[in-house]
Order: structure tokens, then sequence, then C-alpha cells
């Protein structure tokens, strides 16, 4: 009997369209499949489509992403009455409708999720679409490493299309020329502007040919497949310089048709170029990639010729036969087996105590301390005031030799707590403490965030309620002789291994005043130590005069506010009084007055993301 797969994906003519057709196209006997778009459906055959106001919104959002505006109740008519055995999700971010309508009819249907982005973007996206899918393919198989290889989750590299993409025009024909194709909504992420139109002037000014292609995805004047791949057969090196990436398609369909790549180490890149074999690796900035281009061109024919080859283990005739074995897998299979058992116990040695206050981060720092790739003990401290207090229950309740700290706004690695252990573990009997980075999502920086502790030292040290409690305590200590620990490396990148996980990823107003009063404070009495904040002030500005929001704004007041306050607060932060903190009250009226008056289009937010609003990959 044969199995029913339905594929759901975006637009049509878009990636995740040419998936499903892949897929489709080389089911074996045993699959009876049907795909389907969420999305422009008034434009699909009538038999299929949806009306107008069913169809999924998309709408512009900072000039290069998209954003779902609607969820797309065509979903119920696409599934029809009949269960599909699997239904196989492309966009991940419109698999909790497809849960929902599933778990509504009380169908025994399977839901694999396809996950597309490059190391660690949308984690908290990735955490939820574990919990709403049997089974996730993950597109590269560095996120799935470094996510932890978690259950329930493979890594499934895309294919190419080797019919279409094919080498016509002979390599040794082919005049020097630098190719660079990608999106106009996700330009910044691929860095056309800041590296791609820089990069390109050089190149020319060398003498060597360079053309970009823009693309306006929905656009009509976009090329159909046919022209994208004459386009590439007179080229010679394809760069792609993005910050982030599931899979650039680009690069496969250019190596497919007789260009060589020079790329950072994105997504599943690494698993296709072989430096200075196939390709050039390159690092983020302009000299690196001109660089990198040309020794690509001056070797171009060995370099495609051998990554032509590469490529043909990558056709989707080949590359099908992974996905539907995992299909069979998760219908045979109900519930993918947990690894849990089989992670190292390190709960005798550690107590992980999070303190929380409710802040809309809480949940996600949870669901990635439960994913890390350890056992351990937790304990949550909640709506403990003032702050000092809460660092105070970690000392009397902690009942192993060392713990860990963790703030409800940190989202940790699934790695960081078995790191911070062996470090902590390792080090010398006089360290009281170590510290790792943490990357600021709203900062863009790295900052010295989560602590390991050795409890025989810490316990002797009793917090005091005053400002900047944890640096009165370690001052305490070394003046007995002991000592803590900063990581080795420079301020690392977000994607860098020494950076244990995110920090500040969830604000609302509230949290947002304080965070920024309370640094700016901590500045003007320390200026030598906190430098690097000084021309934040500029940055928060011209950040709100982009985007007016009352996040922004909050900033920026926050900041002026702890400017201006001195050294009035004379113990450790408590939640309990941030609304009275001096100047929140009058930043918030100032707000409200802007709206009410139309004299700003500062729009009021309970609370923000700060990595940004979905978007299709």
């Amino acid at each position: 009997m044969a199995t029913d797969l339905l594929i759901l994906y975006d637009v049509d003519g878009w990636a995740y369209h040419f998936r499903a057709q892949a897929l489709a196209r080389h089911a074996p006997a045993d699959f009876r499949v049907r795909i389907a778009s969420l999305a422009d459906l008034d434009s699909r055959p009538a038999d299929q489509a949806a009306s107008p106001d069913e169809a999924g919104l998309l709408e512009r959002h900072d000039g290069h992403r998209l954003q779902l505006a609607a969820v797309v109740p065509a979903i119920d008519r696409i599934l029809g009455d009949t269960p599909p055995d699997v239904v196989f999700v492309l966009c991940h971010h419109q698999a909790k409708r497809v849960r929902r309508v599933v778990r509504e009819r009380n169908w025994p249907t399977r839901i694999v999720v396809s996950w597309n982005n490059g190391w660690p973007r949308r984690e908290a996206e990735f955490q939820s679409t574990l919990a709403l899918a049997d089974r996730v393919i993950i597109n590269n198989r560095d996120y799935w490493e470094r996510a932890g290889r978690l259950p329930g989750t493979h890594p499934i590299a895309n294919g190419v299309d080797l019919d279409t993409f094919r080498l016509v025009r002979p390599l040794v024909d082919r005049i020097p020329r630098v190719l660079w194709c990608g999106s106009e909504y996700h330009r910044h992420v691929k860095g056309y502007d800041d590296l791609i139109v820089p990069l390109f002037d050089r190149l020319q000014a060398s003498g060597i040919a360079c053309e970009s292609l823009l693309v306006d995805s929905r656009g009509p004047e976009r090329l159909d497949r046919q022209a994208m791949a004459e386009w590439y057969n007179f080229g010679t090196v394809l760069v792609c310089a993005s910050e982030s990436e599931g899979t650039p398609n680009t690069a496969l369909e250019a190596a497919a048709s007789g260009c060589t790549v020079v790329t950072t180490r994105v997504g599943n890149m690494p698993e296709l170029i072989v430096d200075g074999v196939n390709g050039v690796f390159v690092e983020r900035n302009v000299e690196s990639l001109e660089w990198g281009v040309k020794r690509a061109v001056a070797d171009s024919v060995r370099l495609a010729t051998q990554l032509h080859a590469d490529i043909q283990s990558w056709n989707w005739r080949t590359r099908a036969t992974e996905f539907f074995q995992l299909f069979r897998d998760v219908i045979s299979d109900r519930k993918p087996v947990a690894a849990a058992d089989s992670r190292p116990d390190i709960s005798s040695e550690v107590t992980v105590f999070v303190s929380t206050v409710g802040a809309a981060s809480y949940p996600e720092c949870l669901t990635h301390l439960v994913n890390q790739d350890c056992r351990f003990r937790m304990e949550v401290i909640e709506n403990v005031a003032p702050m000092s207090a809460a660092f105070q229950q970690m000392l009397d309740r902690c009942k192993t030799p060392f713990y860990v700290q963790v703030d409800e706004d940190m989202i940790l690695h699934p790695f960081a707590i078995r790191r911070l252990h062996d470090w902590i573990r390792a080090a010398a009997p006089d360290v009281a403490l170590v510290v790792g980075w943490l990357w600021d999502m709203h900062l863009g920086r790295g900052i010295q965030g989560v602590k390991a502790f050795r409890h025989a030292i810490c316990r002797r040290y009793p917090y005091s309620d005053v400002q900047s409690c944890e640096k009165d305590q370690l001052q305490r200590m070394q003046r007995d002789g002991f000592r803590y620990l900063r990581p080795p490396e420079e301020v690392p990148t977000q994607d860098d291994p020494a950076t244990l996980g995110l920090h500040g990823a969830h604000y609302d107003p509230r949290s947002m005043f304080e965070r920024y009063a309370t640094l700016e404070q901590r500045r003007c009495r320390h200026p030598e130590k906190l430098a690097w904040f000084a021309d934040h002030a500029v940055q928060f500005i011209d950040r709100f005069r982009a985007d007016p929001s009352e996040i922004n704004l909050m900033a920026v007041m926050g900041l002026l506010a702890g400017c201006l306050s001195g050294d009035e607060q004379v113990g450790e932060k408590d939640f309990t009084r941030y609304d009275d903190m001096p100047g929140f009250r009058e930043a918030l009226a100032f707000s409200a007055a802007c709206r009410k008056t139309g004299n700003s289009e500062t729009r009021p937010e309970s609370a923000i993301d700060v990595r940004g609003p979905n978007s299709p990959s």
C-alpha cells in the first residue's frame, strides 16, 4: 500500500517550490506525493485555489524581509478530508498551523518539518519547531552538530537539479567573470551593499568582469531557471558573502553549471567546498573576498572542473532517497527515541541556578537548558528581590562542588554547561569562578556574562545589598588571594566557538529602560572599564530614527536617565521597584504623548524579540 505524502511549500517559483517538485519527481513507487502552496493560492489551478481572502499575505519589512502577516486558513482545504500519512512542511513557521489542524481532526498524520537556517540563527524558533514536529530535517550538518544532534533531528542537505543546471559552455572558453545572485529581501544578510558592491568595484578596477543579480523574488522580472542556468554558464566564479545560510542554492546551481565558488563558511558549504581543491573559503570582509576571488579566477578551470565532479553526488535523484527513507522511518516509529540517558551525567558535580522574575525570555531560557548535551541538577530562584538576595540563595541552596548562574535573559548553546563545568573543574584550587562569553543581541557584540562558581570558596563570601554586589564579593575574594578566570579569547563573533549563547534577545519597554539606565550609571562611575559603551548614545539615536518604536525610544531614554541620575542607587537591582526608576514613568508618558499628538510614529510594543521578525529562508 502506497504512503500518502503531502509536501507544503510557500510560493510558486521559489526555492521551496523547486524542492517540492524535485522530491515529487523522484518519489519511489511506494509513495503517492502531492505538493501544495500555502501562499499565492489564488493563482493556482481552480480546483486547488483558495479565495483571495484565504490566501496567505506577505508584506515587505525593513526593505529586505518578508513576514507572514496572516496564517493561511486554506491549510484546512489543502489537507482535505482524508488524512495523509506524512505532511512535509518546508516552511517551518507554518508547522504550528498544520499541527493544530491535525490535532483538531485527531489524525494519525506524522509531521516532518524542514529547517533551513545557518547556526545560530532563529534558535528560539528551532526549539519551538522541535516541539511541533515528529521529525526535523536540518539542511546543513553544522546546525545539526552545534544544536547538539538532538533526538528526532536529521541532517540532509539540499540537492540540485542537474538536468537544468549543467555545464554547457566549455570551461576553457570562458573569460574571467565573477557572479553574485541574491534576493533583495535578504540583501543585508547576504552582504550585497556592504560587501558585494565594493568588492565588484575593486575587481572591475582590476580588469575582472563582474555581474550581480539583486532579485525581487516575487517580481515579474526575475529570471526563470533555464535563463539562470545560461547565466551561470558565462561565469567562472560565483561569490557567496552571506552572514548566514542554510543552503546557498545559487552555489549548488553555479557549481553544476561550471563555476567554482568563493564563499564564507556558511550552511552546508563546508560539506561541499574543499579550500584550494574545488573552491575557496574566505572571511566576511572585502579584503578577504577580493583575495579569494583573485585566487579562484587565476585557477578557475582546475577548481571548477573538480567542483563540477563533486557536485554530481548532490543530484536530487540520489538526495531524494534520504528524504523518503526518513519518511518511512517516521511512520514506523511513532516516537523518536530520546537520547537523554546517553548524555554525560554531571548532576553530582554541578547545579544550574536560574533566576527569574517572569520575563518573556524565561521559557526559551529553560528550553535551552533542557536541551543541553549533559545532565545536571537545576533549581529555579523565582521572584526574589533584590538581586543580591537571589544570588545569596544560590550560595545557600547549592549542594554540589560547582554551580552555574543563569539569568533568564540568557539563551545558552547546547554545549555551554558542559564547557563551563570542564573549565571550572580543571582550574587551579584558588580559582573561585570562571566567566564565559555571550553574544548580546541588542548591542551586537560579545559580553562576559555566564559564570560557573566553585562553591567551597564562594560560600565564604555572602553577598551584600550594595550596587554591583557581584563585584563587591569578587573584590573581597581577591583580597584574600582568590582568583577568577576570564576567557582567553579576544571578543568573539556570534558564531565563534567561544560564544556560549545569546543574551538579551527579548525586551519590553521596562526591561529595555532599566538595562541601559543601569549600564550608563556604571559607565559614568567606571569609564575606563566600560569605554566600549561610550558611543552607544549616537547608535541608539540613529536606531530610533530608523525605527521609531517604543523599544528603541526606551533604550535612548534609559541611557539618558542613567547619565543624569548619578549615584542615586544604593542597593542592588530590585525588580519590584523597576516602575519607580527615575525617569521611567516620564519616558512612558512622553512616548504616549507623541503617539497621541501625532508628532511621532513611535509604535507601542509590549515585548519584542530583537532577533527580528520571521522571514522565509
